[in-house]
């Protein structure tokens, strides 16, 4: 491929996929109809975004992507930060404008429309969509300005706090934070109640039991009047999921080398709690029932989402999954990788006026000749100081771990005396 391509999206009906490439171009791909089976390796003869139509070309062709949004601020977090909406019908994203503060998109499929929602006035980040598909969630700054410039460094370690808010997507749908009263609660019991003697297994939403389909309904106009801070103060939030019984998930820094905080809001008790500490990473399922999370010491642990983890939970066991690997394939494929990277990315399309195709073929050779990472590492680094320039940096791996022996040293114990 002549490009490299990242976050990679999976529409909940399985038919879709969105991603961004290097050029920060956000697309997404339709891999199945609307209707029938998902089957990623046949043809789709399906309409994608109304007016817009994937050209399948035939049967078995590859289906054609289709241009969401493009941001035209290179920056190195190389991502729209896209997320579906739980019918698969909407994609919501974040894009730098001319101040170089981001705002929250949505994309229609049906109109191949893309619509902004938020003013700009703030830097925001982490959009996604409620499970049932009445709210979209996203945290913004409003001190965020100096950190525009991401490469001076003089905004290096600048704290950034941002709030949560969350945007009522319907016009219909009344605020969560809406005064509560006896009287509603004796109507929401009622309703339940006509729900389930309706006895056909879907809600007055048009949503099956158990969640399997939803509607989302978006009413644009106004919808900036419909965005409300929740009650929490502001600070260093981010990646924001939404689970199942319409709770929020969030990290908060917890300082340096201390990981991330991982909380949760409840919207309808309207009150957050901690939930883990020590996080490096979360990853919510589909259903928001549970979550898969990396500690900062690097174990792994699925838990429910339904209530805070009590005590110690167990860790995943991949010490004892067993992974097949031909370390020589793997150089090879890795060698490959640089001379993508450094082609795709270096500043100088000219490559310091290097033949770069050329210099790589002299290098390949001494592959055949590695027997160890560190042999690996020493030919990146001479392979890409041919470019004669600064901050090329070349590290990491698979390293053995040899233990350093204890050398003893020649001592004395003293102590001063008169003096």
């Amino acid at each position: 491929a002549q490009t490299f391509f990242y976050d990679p999206q999976w529409s909940p009906d399985g038919r879709k996929i969105c991603y961004t490439d290097k050029r920060l171009n956000l697309f997404y791909i339709a891999i199945a109809p609307d209707s029938g089976a998902v089957d990623s390796g046949g043809a789709v003869d399906s309409e994608a975004g109304g007016s817009e139509s994937v050209d399948n070309g035939g049967v078995g062709s590859k289906p054609s992507p289709i241009l969401v949004d493009t941001d035209t601020y290179d920056h190195p977090v190389r991502s729209l930060d896209p997320v579906w909406s739980p019918d698969s019908k909407w994609i919501a994203y974040t894009k730098r404008l001319d101040n170089h503060l981001r705002a929250v998109f949505l994309y229609e499929l049906a109109t191949a429309t893309a619509h902004q929602i938020t003013d700009g006035m703030s830097d925001a980040i982490s959009a996604c969509f409620s499970l049932d598909g009445n709210y979209l969630f996203f945290a913004a700054s409003t001190n965020y300005g100096l950190n525009t410039g991401w490469l001076d460094m003089s905004s290096v370690g600048r704290p950034v706090d941002r709030n949560l808010y969350v945007v009522v997507l319907n016009k219909e749908e009344s605020s969560p934070f809406f005064p509560e009263s006896d009287e509603e609660e004796e109507e929401k019991k009622e309703q339940k109640k006509e729900e389930k003697s309706n006895g056909d297994g879907k809600n007055t939403n048009g949503a099956a039991k158990g969640g399997q389909v939803v509607t989302v309904k978006i009413d644009l106009e106004d919808i900036d009047q419909r965005i409300l801070a929740l009650p929490l103060p502001a600070r260093s939030y981010r990646s924001l999921q939404a689970a199942d019984n319409n709770k929020l998930f969030y990290l908060e820094s917890a300082g340096r080398n201390n990981g991330y905080t991982l909380s949760t809001y409840d919207l309808k008790e309207r009150k957050s709690e901690v939930f883990l500490e020590n996080i490096a990473a979360y990853w919510m399922t589909y259903t928001g029932k549970k979550l898969l999370y990396r500690s900062t010491g690097n174990g792994y642990a699925i838990v429910e989402t339904k209530e805070k983890p009590k005590g110690d939970h167990e860790r995943l066991k991949l010490d004892k999954m067993d992974v097949l690997v031909d370390p020589r394939a793997e150089w090879r494929q890795m060698f490959n990788e640089v001379r993508r990277i450094e082609r795709d990315f270096f500043y100088d399309a000219g490559m310091h006026g290097l033949d770069w195709n050329a210099i790589c073929a002299q290098y390949e050779p001494w592959l055949d000749h590695v027997g160890h990472r560190h042999d690996l590492n020493y030919l990146f680094g001479e392979l890409i100081g041919e470019l004669v320039v600064g901050h090329a940096y070349v590290g990491g791996g698979d390293m053995e771990r040899i233990d350093n022996p204890m050398i003893g040293l020649l001592g004395a114990d003293y102590q001063v005396v008169d003096g």
